[in-house]
C-alpha cells in the first residue's frame, strides 16, 4: 500500500509537531525547585530554586533534631511509630521524614522552618507543655554547630 501525501498538508503536520516539541521544551526550561541526588541521597540532597543551589546536608539535619529532641523514650523525636526507643529505626524515620518533606519544600523560605511545622506542629495535643515552640530554634541550633 502506497501513501502520496499532499505537501501541504505534510510540511503542516512537521510544523505542528515542531511547534508541540518547542512549546514542550519551553516549559521545561522555566526555573522551578527541583531536587537532585547526589552519591546518597541519605546524606545529601541539592535544592534547585532556580537561583543557586542550596546544599542540605541530611544527616547533619537529622543529628540536630536528635539533640533538639533530647529523648531516649523517643529518639528523634518519632512518636508517630513505635520505635521501642530504638535509635537506629527513629534515625531512618527521621530521614525519611526530612527527605519527604524536602520533596515538598518548594524552596522558597526557611526549609528547617517548613520541617518544623510537620515534624513539631505547634498546638498539638501530644505537646501540652507547648515545647515544640521551641523545636525551630533548637534545630537551627544545633544543625549550626
Amino acid at each position: 500500500m502506497k501513501f502520496d501525501l499532499n505537501p501541504k498538508i505534510y510540511i503542516s503536520a512537521v510544523l505542528a509537531m515542531l511547534a508541540v516539541v518547542v512549546i514542550i521544551t519551553l516549559a521545561h526550561a522555566a526555573p522551578r525547585p527541583t531536587l537532585e541526588a547526589s552519591a546518597s541521597t541519605t546524606s545529601f540532597l541539592m535544592v534547585n530554586v532556580g537561583t543557586g543551589r542550596l546544599l542540605i546536608n541530611v544527616n547533619k539535619l537529622a543529628d540536630a533534631i536528635y539533640k533538639a529532641e533530647n529523648s531516649i523514650k523517643f529518639p528523634y523525636g518519632i512518636v508517630s511509630i513505635n520505635t521501642h526507643g530504638n535509635k537506629e529505626y527513629a534515625r531512618k524515620i527521621c530521614i525519611n521524614t526530612i527527605n519527604h518533606a524536602l520533596r515538598d519544600w518548594n524552596g522558597r523560605g526557611d526549609f528547617i522552618a517548613f520541617l518544623g511545622s510537620r515534624f513539631a506542629p505547634i498546638g498539638v495535643a501530644n505537646d501540652p507543655n507547648n515545647l515544640n515552640a521551641n523545636w525551630i530554634k533548637n534545630v537551627r541550633y544545633f544543625f549550626k554547630q
